[in-house]
């Protein structure tokens, strides 16, 4: 991506507000501190934004109550900055302060298990001089910096900050790199962007993933559709417990509809579908190519396609290079290495590649 699509939000605490993040993440989970909460049991296998790693459970604030199996596998959290909307099934929720309070104090289901208003994280943290510190400089005007009010900003600046926009299919397209894809990923392209197949219908714009908000297009609205998955009744329901954004509009037309997802780094986010129901992309593709169900509620754009077995490679061999990099490679990664690689370098201080590449090889 290209510096033209500036997050409509600028926090102006972000940076240090990032600082009172605890040291270490584990991309795995998707949850930032296990001093505030932990993460729920029973749900779908998923991924915030690395690699697929299984939900550790050991390690739980003492008082928070057992969690509820989820019905919805999490989003990605990369490039969450560009989102119109932050929930499968609702367009009204469109800031990552808002959403973060359903899984924070959802009573039913359970999730982050907080009450009392968050009191015991805020004592939690409260306890600890490092965050008492941290708190204070980033938000010296507030009587009480650590507030459960704080400590959401805190995170929703540092996934502000998650930016995904070096994969393969970048280098390919903004830096115009004809290298940086291989031919087949090139033939998965045209694919994907062609009147045929018709991928990009749904998953377009920067983030595969329809509209997104920026600086100066703040009114965009998120992109839903029903992808044919189930068909319960015959005449194109959904399961009673999770029935789209039917449940939020009370409109009919509105079954079975769930928020188009990011495709960024989408080889590593299995399970797919909103409710984890698909475990690989070979899977999404076969569905695809059957059409769905042809259900009266599917979307028209949701038809048979006729692929061969190397067409259907190549779409999977492209959707491979929409994975940046340094996000496989970095599973576990440090905030001292966030903060490093955000902060601008004046120009005489970058050094040329080649100067890098000197050093480490000791010439």
């Amino acid at each position: 991506m290209n510096g033209t699509y500036r997050p409509a939000s600028r926090d102006r605490w972000c940076r240090p507000a990032i600082q009172c993040l605890p040291q270490r993440l584990n991309w795995g989970t998707g949850y930032f501190t296990r001093r505030v909460c932990r993460p729920p049991v029973g749900t779908p296998a998923r991924v915030a934004i690395g690699p697929n790693l299984p939900s550790p459970t050991a390690e739980r604030a003492p008082w928070a109550p057992p969690a509820s199996r989820l019905k919805h596998s999490a989003m990605s959290l990369a490039n969450v900055a560009y989102n119109a909307a932050f929930t499968w099934s609702g367009a009204k929720i469109r800031s990552l302060e808002s959403q973060m309070r359903q899984p924070l104090f959802n009573q039913h289901p359970v999730e982050m298990g907080l009450t009392s208003g968050g009191r015991a994280a805020v004592q939690a943290l409260s306890a600890e001089a490092k965050y008492r510190g941290q708190f204070g400089a980033a938000f010296p005007g507030d009587t009480a910096p650590i507030s459960m009010a704080n400590i959401i900003k805190a995170i929703a600046a540092f996934e502000r900050s998650l930016i995904s926009g070096r994969s393969p299919f970048d280098r390919y397209v903004y830096d115009d790199d004809p290298a940086a894809l291989s031919d087949s990923e090139k033939r998965g392209m045209a694919l994907f962007f062609s009147a045929r197949v018709g991928c990009a219908q749904c998953h377009s714009g920067i983030n595969f993933s329809g509209p997104v908000i920026y600086a100066g297009h703040r009114k965009e609205r998120a992109l839903f559709a029903n992808t044919g998955l189930y068909d319960v009744d015959g005449r194109g329901g959904y399961p009673a417990h999770d029935r789209g954004l039917i449940d939020v509009t009370g409109r009919a037309a509105d079954m079975g509809k769930f928020r188009v997802p990011t495709l960024r780094n989408v080889a590593l986010t299995a399970p797919y579908m909103h409710d984890g129901s698909v475990a690989t992309l070979e899977q999404v593709i076969d569905r695809y190519a059957r059409g769905g169900r042809g259900s009266p509620h599917q979307d028209s754009r949701i038809r048979p396609l006729s692929l061969s077995q190397a067409e259907r490679a190549d779409l999977l061999a492209f959707l491979g290079s929409l994975t940046e990099p340094r996000i496989r490679r970095r599973p576990a990664i440090s905030m001292t290495r966030v903060l490093r690689r955000s902060r601008p370098r004046p120009a005489a201080a970058r050094p040329h590649r080649r100067s890098r590449r000197r050093r480490r090889d000791g010439r």
